[in-house]
């Protein structure tokens, strides 16, 4: 019994260390405007052209379903955190329940992955700028692992603002 409150204290203080989320898509933004053209190609191969476009039974079931690609399409996130004390930033997955990702993911229920996604160990004489490269090389290789290869990791966002975090600062703090 002492042992599972000590397992519930230590969940407690990772998710308080939180810093920073990523969405994984289906598929990427390209990849998604491919699959409406082709929609849109079959509705002019089929009508001639595409001013009947949304009285077309297909794409607009389509359209209506999937939604747009944005947050429509997100499969899964990567929870980033600091395990403070260690050096060390781990990312978690929260992933959608289903199995088997469709384009139409209907109602999405997201379960953690157990295990980490990622697992960056930093020593103490890293610079900000050594941690910020190996973290988003960590996070590249992510996309290159057979789970990830079909999907789409968005790193926007982290390539954007994590260049100015003082990561030497974070882990001290």
């Amino acid at each position: 019994m002492q042992n599972e409150w000590f397992q519930m204290v230590g969940m407690m203080r990772l998710r308080e260390s939180y810093f920073f989320e990523i969405p994984v898509y289906r598929c990427s933004s390209e990849d998604y405007q491919s699959e409406i053209e082709e929609l849109e190609e079959e509705h002019i191969r089929k009508y001639g052209d595409l001013s009947r476009l949304w009285a077309t039974p297909l794409l607009y079931k389509y359209r209506k379903r999937v939604g747009p690609w944005q947050f429509n399409q997100i499969v899964a996130y990567l929870r980033l955190f600091v395990d403070f004390g260690r050096d060390v930033i781990k990312a978690e997955c929260w992933r959608i329940e289903q199995k088997r990702i469709v384009k139409h993911q209907g109602k999405k229920k997201f379960i953690i992955r157990p295990g980490n996604a990622i697992e960056v160990w930093f020593s103490r004489n890293e610079s900000s700028v050594e941690i910020y490269s190996r973290l988003l090389e960590s996070l590249e290789m992510l996309q290159k692992q057979k789970r990830y290869r079909n999907r789409y990791i968005d790193l926007r966002a982290f390539r954007e603002i994590a260049p100015y975090i003082d990561w030497r600062s974070f882990f001290d703090s």
